[in-house]
């Protein structure tokens, strides 16, 4: 088995078999996971290039809708009823801490949102592997905080006057976000009108810069069905910005996410390419994300994503700091804090590869991921 990938990045392996179960005892009230083992199929890695021997993340989890995926051999061995996944993505994840989030197989938990829930319309081609929503319109927001529900009375509202909706991917393996090049011009333009500076690659902000800097909003066609459910005022819902599609909804996308701080600048992490557009991991942080495939929706809902809470409160209380006071100024983002712990795996040493491997996080985080040994 091998895979390429477009920066340059590539791995090969041998396929080998497992048992698995996915789970543990960190998140209030989730049994310890040996109740649900399944057999599982993965590749063992014997080679790595580019990207996956500096950054973080060392390998891949495949949660497309192909038949190989995570989720997809949890749903045929039973494990899950239904054909449904969230991540979470903690605010903390640029910290390179090992509490990068949660994920919840065969739907969501609610202890982990700090705001409702609430659902874009999942409106891809059937024979798609990936997860498509429809962006109908842009807007940068000056002042009112990084959440979708503004802080502030006087945070002003800018629509980028777009010529047609977009399709774009939510790719939670790609880690920032490409906006299609057709958006670049009008894009720009509202960004310079605001900011005063041309947007560009790295640049060096202030902090007072830096807090003057807008929050984009994407606002996603809604689904029409869940939606409705929900008061017209709740967080997250286009009604307050445009009420002729009120169901649609809104996700807030701060400069702590679209911005990576190196070496004393900031370069955006987030570019304009030809083709439909990625959302990518720095668009989902911040929110738990439910993807739904049966009903072809994806749900959103601002949370910490604090996968080590006890049985008071919820992980998905916004914290007072939620405007991030301690980053960027007084944080070095540059560095990879990298896990060098070793973990021993008898499928490996069967498969061809060293029988220690890395420990290191992959590319969706399992706050307790646990392989048990059995002959193939």
């Amino acid at each position: 088995l091998s895979a390429y990938y477009a920066e340059g990045s590539s791995w090969a392996g041998a396929e080998c078999a497992d048992v698995v179960y996915a789970g543990g005892s960190t998140l209030a009230g989730v049994a310890v996971g040996d109740e649900a083992p399944f057999p599982f199929r993965f590749a063992c890695k014997t080679r790595l290039t580019g990207l996956f021997r500096t950054q973080l993340a060392d390998g891949i989890m495949g949660l497309d809708k192909s038949p190989g995926s995570f989720w997809r051999q949890m749903h045929a061995a039973g494990v899950i009823a239904d054909r449904k996944f969230s991540l979470c993505y903690s605010l903390e994840q640029w910290e390179r801490k090992q509490r990068a989030g949660a994920m919840v197989f065969g739907g969501t938990d609610d202890r982990l949102h700090g705001t409702p829930m609430i659902y874009a319309e999942e409106d891809g081609p059937r024979d798609s592997g990936w997860y498509y929503v429809t962006i109908n319109r842009i807007y940068l927001r000056v002042g009112g905080g990084e959440s979708i529900a503004s802080n502030h009375s006087r945070a002003t509202v800018t629509e980028v006057k777009m010529e047609r909706q977009f399709r774009p991917i939510i790719d939670s393996g790609t880690t920032i976000t490409y906006l299609p090049s057709a958006l670049k011009g009008a894009f720009v333009e509202a960004w310079s009108n605001i900011v005063g500076v041309t947007f560009s690659k790295a640049r060096h902000f202030t902090a007072e810069e830096y807090k003057s800097l807008p929050t984009i909003i994407f606002q996603l066609a809604g689904s029409n069905t869940i939606n409705v459910g929900h008061n017209s005022s709740s967080p997250g819902l286009a009604s307050t910005l445009d009420p002729a599609n009120g169901h649609d909804i809104l996700v807030a996308f701060p400069p702590s996410r679209y911005l990576e701080f190196y070496d004393g600048y900031y370069a955006f992490a987030l570019n304009f390419e030809p083709g439909l557009g990625v959302l990518g991991a720095n668009f989902i942080a911040g929110h738990d994300v439910l993807f739904d495939i049966d009903n072809g929706q994806i749900g959103f809902a601002e949370s910490r994503c604090d996968y080590q809470i006890s049985g008071n409160g919820t992980a998905g209380d916004l914290p007072d700091d939620y405007e991030r006071r301690e980053h960027p100024f007084g944080y070095d983002g540059g560095g990879d804090r990298r896990r060098k712990s070793d973990v021993y795996s008898p499928v490996a040493r069967r498969c061809g590869v060293p029988g220690w491997v890395r420990g290191g996080a992959v590319a969706v985080l399992i706050a307790a991921f646990r392989f048990k040994y059995s002959p193939v």
